[in-house]
């Protein structure tokens, strides 16, 4: 796909959807590629050992092995058949918007636009160490190209230069050939060959050669270079260079000083020389914004064109003056990747930043991550639709692609899902819960989870909720307004500038949110979030992953059993029970929502081999049996979302008198109906599955007080008392 610019528009600083990074002072210049993605993690998993499933996969850091690749324009020294280098330099022309270098440890790819108009004249050639040349210079006179395309590229890039631009040129590059004579004769300390004459190499065969170049494209520099009259003099720098000949450098150094003097006269003289340089210095500075340098030290050439392409995104994240989070379409991927780069930009390349890649190939899946190393609680689906703004055609593209298969509606019940775990339970030990009360844990730690709730996840859903669109794109006022969290979200901002938020700020603060998320919130939202934390492969990693799976899994298997236009039914009760239940656990640490799912579960079964006229009746009753009886859910709640026919059995089964007498609250049950007497017929079953794994002396105790019981399930249940007495008698004769 086309990486055609789109028009600029006004940058808007989002927030990073990925993680909120504290910021240190170091320079990474290194590059992270993650070799595992969530559709080979999924296809492989059942296959792993718990140890490799929660093991971050990384590439092994090391030099290709360099295999049969197409060769491009080269630059530098390469340009010459006759060079020897320990090094490669090449010039790719891609789908880039912009003009950057990748340097891959000692190699370089000059990475440049396809068509050369979108270079502007007086482009600087980027580079992180001195940068005095402009692009045209280096691509005319320091390169070689290799095929008729590239031939063409330096023939256009030619035709634009004026008598003016090559006479204002040829001064200022003897400015510099007389500066960097100077600086090689007050070099008295450098004894290496290789670098002590280094400055002469560059005087003579990078400036002098080519002072008086033809105006038109030199087509074979190997040529060039033999016929030129400053040969004889380049060959000996480059012998000197190899330590070879030292004794004739005095006459070479007068050779070259020869050389200057006459290039000078020509000129005009120093001043004149001078002049053109400062004006040529002041081009570049007008003109050179918007390159860019990638430092890339444990790579090589062969990794050029996947950098290149890294390099020139096609959507924005988000950017600032220390991070820019950006995502990449890359035709030859087959699974997303990230990717960590240091890079340089900005006039001069005196900026240092860095940039956050994700790759993705062009046929991304709707629920493909990015595994490994840092955990993620969306597909990247959703970050390009809600957080990225297309940069090129092919970002575009792939969001009108993505659009037709996730909804506004949708993505933002999953961030009220998302949101409810960052707020509650734990999120890999990052929630406001766990970080609250945590001993230790920085103040500006705790803002983090408040922050990743009202000013990212509640608003975003909130304003797709409100418009039906998604967000992307959306300056982040604007987000907070409609989302009804502009005053949060900048306390928070203030906060993170004071860093010294108190304990009671904090939870106030907390309290705002929370009554502005509850708004929102529905029990649905959570059981869509882990379902969908299940499809990318991620469920399994948070805290009590394993039994999150599980409860996935019940969650499924119900609504399997459940005819179809009733689903919806029962999965609003499902939800229910496991976003109340979530926090509670029995004595063997086991989640308590498997006990009400598991009943929901033989319900359903029932219901199917029964084949009930209502269905759903019976299986929302047994799921929600024991929500009056252990969380704080009202009467008044189920019967608004539910109906009174579900309370009613709900309240008959609920067991909230401790003191009660079994007897009585049977016979209370068998009183409440049919439906019922089902619901406790199953709860019971299910408590004598669930005492398999309890503690012996406590298993005991209760398959006694079941066994006494039974006369009374015999009178009021007498087809469900045969299935509890056998199975009760069973355990209590294995026991003994």
């Amino acid at each position: 796909m086309s990486k055609k610019r789109l028009p600029a528009k006004k940058l808007e600083l989002l927030p990073i959807l990925t993680a909120v990074r504290p910021r240190k002072n170091i320079t990474l210049q290194y590059s992270l590629p993650l070799s595992l993605s969530a559709r080979q993690w999924r296809k492989g998993k059942n296959n792993m050992s718990d140890q490799e499933k929660f093991t971050p996969q990384f590439e092994t850091s090391k030099t290709p092995e360099a295999g049969p690749r197409e060769r491009h324009m080269a630059y530098g020294s390469e340009r010459f058949e006759s060079a020897t280098s320990n090094n490669h330099n090449e010039v790719l022309l891609t789908d880039t918007r912009k003009v950057a270098k990748i340097v891959l440890g000692k190699d370089v790819a000059l990475v440049l636009p396809k068509n050369s108009d979108e270079i502007p004249k007086w482009a600087g050639y980027p580079t992180h160490q001195e940068s005095w040349l402009p692009l045209w210079f280096v691509l005319l006179n320091h390169a070689q190209h290799r095929t008729a395309e590239e031939y063409a590229y330096r023939q256009k890039l030619n035709e634009r230069l004026t008598p003016e631009d090559r006479e204002l040129m040829r001064k200022a590059i003897i400015f510099k050939a007389n500066e960097f004579w100077q600086t090689y004769k007050q070099d008295t300390e450098t004894k290496e060959p290789r670098k002590r004459y280094k400055n002469i190499t560059r005087i003579a065969q990078d400036i002098l050669l080519y002072v008086d170049a033809p105006e038109t494209v030199i087509e074979n520099q190997e040529e060039y270079l033999t016929n030129h009259r400053l040969f004889p003099i380049i060959q000996k720098a480059n012998d000197l260079r190899r330590g070879v000949g030292l004794e004739q450098a005095g006459d070479l150094e007068a050779q070259v000083e020869q050389a200057l003097a006459d290039y000078t006269s020509q000129a005009g003289g120093a001043d004149k020389s001078k002049e053109a340089y400062e004006q040529l210095q002041e081009k570049l500075l007008q003109n050179s914004t918007d390159e860019l340098v990638v430092l890339v030290p444990d790579k090589n050439i062969t990794d050029a064109d996947l950098y290149a392409n890294l390099a020139s995104y096609d959507l924005m994240m988000s950017e600032d003056e220390h991070d820019q989070d950006v995502v990449s379409i890359i035709p030859s991927l087959e699974e997303p990747q990230f990717h960590q780069l240091d890079t340089k930009f900005g006039p001069k390349l005196a900026h240092e930043r860095r940039m956050d890649v994700i790759a993705v190939p062009e046929n991304l899946g709707t629920w493909d991550v990015v595994r490994g190393g840092k955990e993620s609680y969306q597909p990247i689906s959703m970050i390009l639709m809600t957080h990225t703004k297309p940069e090129t055609d092919a970002g575009t593209q792939m969001q009108e692609r993505l659009q037709k298969e996730l909804t506004p509606q949708f993505v933002a019940h999953h961030y009220l899902g998302a949101a409810e775990e960052f707020l509650h339970r734990d999120a890999w030990g990052k929630s406001f819960t766990k970080r609250y009360e945590g001993a230790g844990v920085k103040q500006i730690k705790k803002v983090i989870p408040l922050y990743r709730v009202a000013c990212d996840l509640l608003p975003r859903a909130v304003y797709m909720l409100k418009t039906g669109k998604f967000p992307a794109g959306v300056e982040n006022d604007e987000l907070w307004e409609i989302g009804e969290v502009k005053d949060e979200a900048e306390r928070i901002q203030e906060l993170f500038k004071r860093q010294n938020a108190t304990q009671d700020e904090l939870g106030e603060l907390a309290k705002t949110i929370e009554t502005k998320f509850q708004k929102w919130f529905a029990d649905e939202d959570y059981l869509l979030f882990l379902e969908n934390m299940e499809k990318i492969g991620q469920l399994e990693t948070l805290t009590e992953g394993g039994q999150l799976q599980e409860l996935v899994r019940l969650a499924g298997k119900i609504t399997e059993l459940v005819p179809g236009e009733q689903a919806e039914k029962v999965r609003a009760a499902m939800a229910m029970a496991v976003s109340r239940h979530k926090e509670q656990h029995r004595e063997g640490g086991e989640m308590y929502a498997y006990h009400v799912l598991r009943v929901g579960t033989r319900a359903a079964q029932y219901a199917k081999t029964q084949k009930l006229e209502n269905p759903e009746i019976l299986i929302k009753a047994a799921t929600l049996h024991d929500i009056l009886e252990d969380t704080p859910t009202s009467e008044e709640e189920i019967e608004q979302k539910f109906g009174k026919e579900i309370l009613e059995i709900v309240k008959a089964v609920s067991h909230r008198d401790e003191d009660e007498p079994d007897e009585e609250y049977l016979n209370r049950v068998a009183a409440g109906g049919r439906l019922a007497m089902l619901v406790k017929r199953f709860d019971r079953l299910e408590n004598l599955n669930d005492l398999v794994k309890a503690p012996k002396e406590f298993r005991l105790r209760k398959l006694r007080e079941l066994e006494q019981a039974i006369p009374i399930w015999q009178k009021i249940d007498p087809e469900g008392a045969v299935e509890i007495e056998k199975i009760t008698r069973e355990m209590l004769l294995k026991e003994s």
